[in-house]
């Protein structure tokens, strides 16, 4: 009887270790697939940014995206390469060496002339970022003052081709102004052996007045040469093989500007949290023209947004003036669709 009774418990301690060990093999089976999915959706797509020029606050949209996570919300592991001289962006990101950068549109169309595959995305600088200025006692106001005076040039750049347009359309022949050939060191323009300067609109005028110098500026734009600054871009096989990455990308992207531009004090910050020799007076006056540049005049106020008439009339004055000879068609160079597709979709 005792032996029944002692088997009946070994029998009943097996069975609950049984259904104990089932439940844990059951449980086990349950949460695997789930710990899977987690691990997958962390996996983030790296991907590189290339912009044209050292860290500043010209591109504070992206340093904003960057540092309030709005990459990562979009699954994307982004390594932001900063510019400078020497490095050719263009042609890094246009060999595939990197995914995006930043460029001036009118280098879009360089690159197009060259067989080089690369496609804007956004433009940031809807205004001409390129801007001549001198000191006010020089009563320099316009392009018709610079007859016989001193002006810098940067040949080969951007600027010499705005440069020749702006006296063109003000009626002015070239062999009247002394050109100066311009580096980055603008002691000749202090010195007063250059009557004008020339540069970023962002940047070197605000130098000027840091320095002390009272000067007047003069705005391409408002003598009708136009061209549009900075602008993402990427190339036609990534946009062709990874329509989604790329979507994501100008989502984050052009957030990153809204959000920036709506808190310019911490976007500063954030630059100059960046690389502690910055001057907060001058990036904090940088970011006051970037706002200028993007916002005010924007094309259906919308940062971002490019139209065909845009690089068309950009594309006649490279024509005109840059040299180029190829046929390029406005369509070539720009990809409206991502930016489209975002205004869809945000409150902006």
């Amino acid at each position: 009887m005792e032996t029944k009774k002692s088997e009946g418990k070994m029998i009943r301690k097996v069975v609950i270790v049984g259904i104990f060990l089932l439940l844990v093999v059951v449980g086990v089976m349950l949460f695997m697939p789930q710990k899977e999915h987690t691990a997958v959706s962390q996996s983030k797509d790296k991907v590189s940014l290339r912009l044209r020029w050292l860290t500043q606050s010209q591109f504070a949209g992206i340093y904003w995206a960057q540092e309030k996570g709005l990459f990562a919300k979009e699954n994307l592991d982004v390594t932001v390469n900063p510019g400078g001289p020497g490095i050719n962006f263009m042609q890094i990101v246009g060999s595939g060496a990197e995914d995006f950068g930043i460029c001036s549109a009118p280098q879009i169309i360089e690159a197009r002339a060259k067989n080089v595959p690369v496609v804007a995305l956004a433009i940031v600088f809807q205004g001409n970022p390129i801007i001549f200025f001198a000191k006010e006692k020089s009563n320099i106001k316009t392009p018709r003052d610079w007859v016989g005076k001193t002006v810098a040039v940067y040949h080969g750049y951007e600027q010499e081709n705005v440069y020749r347009a702006l006296l063109e359309k003000s009626g002015i022949d070239l062999s009247l102004v002394h050109e100066y050939p311009a580096k980055f060191d603008m002691a000749p323009f202090f010195r007063d052996e250059v009557d004008v300067w020339s540069g970023y609109v962002i940047n070197q005028p605000n130098i000027a007045e840091e320095k002390g110098f009272k000067i007047t500026r003069i705005f391409p734009d408002d003598y009708g040469v136009h061209m549009s600054g900075d602008t993402l871009f990427t190339t036609e096989k990534i946009i062709r093989n990874n329509p989604d990455l790329v979507n994501r990308m100008v989502r984050a992207f052009l957030t990153g500007w809204h959000e920036a531009l709506t808190h310019k004090d911490e976007a500063v910050q954030i630059v100059l949290n960046l690389d502690s020799k910055l001057n907060r007076t001058h990036e904090t006056k940088m970011m006051e023209w970037v706002e200028k540049l993007t916002l005010p005049g924007n094309i259906n106020n919308k940062i971002g947004w490019m139209t065909t008439e845009q690089w068309q009339n950009m594309i006649d004055l490279w024509k005109q003036y840059g040299g180029i000879t190829k046929d390029i068609k406005p369509e070539e160079c720009f990809d409206m669709h991502f930016v489209e597709e975002f205004y869809k979709q945000s409150r902006q």
